[in-house]
């Protein structure tokens, strides 16, 4: 899968990376919403991940523009979705909340989930 993967922290868009190319998938990294645009603009993407709150373009701006391109987007909110998530103009395909675990990580056999 094609996955452009957008985040303003550099060292977690390098460990979201490094997770999602060990699973067999190309990503592409962005750090802005502008980034977002130029790429998104250049090349197809199977899917988008995006950090809520991404610097130089609002969430609801590239939210708007990438259903206009037609691929998935998933928000990653670090908190749990709200009311007012769900009542954008423009909703992604799914939220994720984070921190999160990934499947077969050897801490989520410790930490069940509630």
């Amino acid at each position: 899968m094609n996955i452009l993967l957008a985040d303003s922290h550099r060292d977690l868009l390098q460990s979201y990376e490094r997770l999602l190319t060990m699973k067999g998938h190309q990503v592409t990294t962005a750090f802005d919403g502008t980034q977002v645009v130029q790429l998104t603009a250049e090349r197809r993407f199977d899917l988008v991940i995006l950090e809520e709150h991404l610097p130089r373009i609002s969430g609801d701006s590239l939210l708007e523009m990438l259903r206009d391109a037609n691929v998935p987007v998933i928000v990653m909110l670090d908190r749990r979705v709200t009311a007012n998530h769900l009542l954008r103009p423009s909703l992604p395909s799914a939220y994720l909340s984070l921190p999160f675990l990934p499947a077969g990580s050897e801490t989520e056999s410790k930490y069940p989930s509630r």
